[in-house]
């Protein structure tokens, strides 16, 4: 060496083990940014409540549906069924939801809302909208529908996977209101 220091080169050649890898432009990396930063700030606007982000998009289902039963819940939000028997549990003994066993078939067990859970509807929507608006702030009207669009095909695409032959399983969903 001749006593000068080392300059890296500004503009590397990928590796010989394939592509170069830029973290920031992963699509992966950034939709999980995103969604881990709104679900922290989701949180901290749940906590008087008792509620967590994950909870909160159970509520939100029931809302729309009452008495669905637990492997659809889970089906709709993305979630394994042992992580959603766990979150229920929670949720059953802070007096949210209830579980009975569907009259029709025993192996299954509906989740209804209690009037605790069913009250909640009056507050918390606003919270998470107030969480979507903030996030929001800087895009156009046009930019947001476009940025959900293009997250639904994803969304879409990465359903689809899960049927193509040979393709893995797609990690689920935990988060997301």
């Amino acid at each position: 060496m001749s006593g000068q220091d080392h300059v890296p080169d500004p503009d590397p050649e990928p590796s010989a083990g394939g592509p170069a890898f830029e973290l920031e432009a992963s699509l992966g990396y950034l939709a999980g940014m995103v969604s881990r930063r709104m679900t922290r700030e989701l949180n901290q606007q749940l906590q008087p409540f008792g509620v967590t982000a994950a909870q909160f998009v159970v509520l939100a289902v029931l809302w729309e549906q009452d008495g669905l039963a637990q492997n659809v819940i889970a089906d709709l939000i993305g979630s394994d069924r042992p992580t959603l028997t766990a979150m229920l549990k929670l949720m059953t003994a802070q007096g949210l939801v209830r579980r009975d066993r569907d009259a029709a078939d025993n192996r299954y067990q509906r989740v209804y809302l209690t009037p605790a859970g069913r009250r909640l509807q009056e507050t918390l929507p606003a919270l998470a909208a107030g969480v979507n608006e903030a996030a929001a702030a800087d895009l156009s009207p046009d930019d947001l529908a476009a940025l959900r669009s293009l997250l639904s095909r994803v969304r879409t695409t990465l359903g689809t996977a899960r049927t193509a032959p040979g393709a893995s399983e797609p990690e689920p969903v935990r988060e997301g209101w």
